[in-house]
This record gives structure tokens, sequence and C-alpha cells, in this order.
């Protein structure tokens, strides 16, 4: 049960993480499961990008090309939106949707005694993991290797069209790591090619190799200690009217992709419940 949460939730830190959490991602896991989308997450980028150029194409969305730095601070009010920085926008809400609660923390010059809410305090440690990526010489030997008390993963994701060229198959690794781990490239990597080798595959047959170190899976990981789903950062920012904050460290639902869709909606649903202007400002990185 504990390879399967750390499966379904990326989180090896199953006397942190909050149960909550933890349930409502195993019924999805073992649910319809997960979809491997043809072209990678990138053609889902390029269709947002598509609809995001056709709602600018016809006057229903207008895009302001300002860069808002770590140093800037946000403060929402009379219908204006006033940065640090001197800039005001006409904007009688102002949502960030910019990666990180302590960057969305900094924006609004927190945190702190005062105005700072907090934000990367209320919504836990940020998940992460060590990753390898694998193109190996025909097809794989297995579909799925999971580590039950290792936090290791492989999973063929072959299945996927255009993953990979023809005669040749494409494997993910994973390391899930826990708050505070710092392993080095080398012991990672060793692992990773370790956790392959006992799934069958040998290094010769190796193609290609990418590694990454430390990757960023959610910006947040809901607590036990802080209440679990509903101790997690709500949208609306306390003493901050009009100010909104979406992402997947946000909200009362979900994790992952699905927190941050689950929070985006509750943002708007706020917005629409408080005033009749449908026009909101985004501002980011």
């Amino acid at each position: 049960i504990r390879g399967l949460v750390t499966l379904a939730t990326y989180n090896p830190g199953a006397d942190l993480a909050s149960a909550d959490a933890a349930i409502e991602q195993m019924k999805l896991a073992f649910g319809d499961g997960v979809l491997y989308v043809d072209g990678g997450w990138g053609s889902i980028v390029a269709a947002l990008e598509a609809r995001l150029a056709a709602a600018e194409a016809s006057g229903a969305l207008t895009k302001v090309n300002a860069a808002a730095t770590e140093v800037s601070t946000i403060e929402v009010k009379a219908g204006t939106a006033v940065t640090a920085g001197g800039a005001i926008y006409s904007a009688a809400n102002t949502v960030l949707a910019v990666g990180s609660p302590g960057l969305c923390d900094r924006l609004l010059g927190g945190p702190g005694p005062g105005p700072g809410p907090g934000l990367a305090e209320a919504a836990g440690p940020p998940v992460q993991v060590s990753a390898m990526d694998l193109g190996l010489r025909g097809s794989a030997p297995v579909g799925v290797h999971l580590g039950l008390d290792s936090a290791l993963y492989l999973s063929d994701h072959s299945m996927a069209k255009g993953s990979a060229p023809a005669g040749h198959s494409l494997l993910s690794l994973v390391r899930y790591l826990r708050p505070g781990d710092e392993p080095t490239a080398a012991e990672n990597k060793e692992l990773l090619l370790a956790h392959a080798e006992a799934s069958g595959i040998s290094r010769k047959d190796i193609a290609m190799d990418r590694y990454l170190h430390q990757l960023t899976v959610a910006w947040g990981m809901p607590l036990a200690s802080r209440g679990g789903l509903n101790g997690r950062p709500k949208p609306a920012v306390a003493e901050r009217p009009g100010v909104y904050v979406v992402g997947d460290w946000v909200g009362p639902r979900g994790l992952l992709a699905d927190a941050a869709a689950a929070s985006a909606a509750d943002a708007i649903a706020a917005i629409q419940a408080t005033t009749s202007k449908p026009a909101a400002s985004t501002v980011a990185p």
C-alpha cells in the first residue's frame, strides 16, 4: 500500500503527508487511471496556446506583456492593481498563477508580519523527484517496475504515439524524494540504472539517456500536521480583497494538475460571485 501511495502521489513521505489527499489520489489511480498523451505534454501546451491566440484575435482577451519580478509587490484596491514598479492596471481582480507559493508571497510583499500571506508555509514543502529517461534498442522487457520499499519506479512510455522511433522504446525512471533529501547526481544515476537492470534491461541496449536531478512535481505537499487538503491556501488571499491564487498547491480539492484546474475554477467562481465585471488581470513572471 505504501508503494502504491508513493506511485499515485509522487510522495514517499507517508509519515508526513495527509491521508485524505492520498486516499482521493488512490481512488483516481485505481479508477480510470491516467492518460498517456500522444506527442506528450507539449501537445497540450500547443493547444492551449492556440486557444489563447484565438481569444486575443477575437478581442475576448487582452494580453499585457508586463513582467512581474520577485521583488515586485502587488496591491489591489479601488478597481486597480498597483505594483511596486509604479505600474497601474485597471482591474477589479488579480489572479496570480505563477507557479510556486514562495513567488506569490514575494509578489505580495510577504511572508511575515503585515500583509504577507505566508502562502509557502501553508502549502507545505514541494514534492520533488529525480528522473531519468532511457531510449532502448528494441522493446522494453517490462511495462512497469515499482520499488515497493525503495521509492523507485520504471515505466514504459512507448505506447504514446511519437515518443520513440521505430524499433526503439522509451522508458522513464523516477526516484521519489522526501523533503530534505539531497542525494548526489552520481548516487541517483546509479540507483536508477540498477533499478533498470533489475527490470531486465541491459546497459548495452541503452541508446540514449537524459537525467534530471531535482524536478518539482508539485509546489506543495498537503501535510497531516496542517489539516491536509483543507489546510492548503484558499484561492482568495486573506486580507487582500480582489487577489486570488491558483496552482497545484491551492484549495481543498485534488493533487497535481487536478488541483491547479480546481483552484482556477474556484477562483473564477469567487470573482463572478463578488463582481459583475468579467475581466481579470493575470500577472505572470
